[in-house]
């Protein structure tokens, strides 16, 4: 797992989502980018199921996958499905 200095948004594709879902979905997948081991490529969550998110959101489902890992640099895109749609897709990196 990297220790983590900068962690950063750096795209974001909408299809319908809320503002206030969309804060929270964007504040985990931040959270799981500087928390998930290296050695994971994929994973999927159920976000209902965080503590903190789950409070505030439901039925949102994630998909988050690496897409780039060099010694100081990962890169990560997160698929955010509710319903069975595509609400949002970010790409998001940590340095250290």
């Amino acid at each position: 797992m990297l220790r983590h200095n900068d962690v950063f948004i750096i795209d974001i594709q909408e299809q319908g989502i809320e503002a206030k879902d969309k804060d929270i979905l964007l504040e985990s997948f931040e959270g799981l980018m500087c928390n998930t081991s290296s050695l994971v490529k994929k994973a999927e969550y159920d976000v209902d199921e965080f503590a903190w998110a789950g409070q505030h959101t439901k039925g949102y489902s994630l998909i988050m996958e690496r897409l780039l890992k060099e010694k100081r640099l990962e890169q990560w895109r997160a698929t955010f499905i509710k319903d069975g749609t595509v609400k949002m897709i970010a790409l998001g990196q940590v340095e250290c």
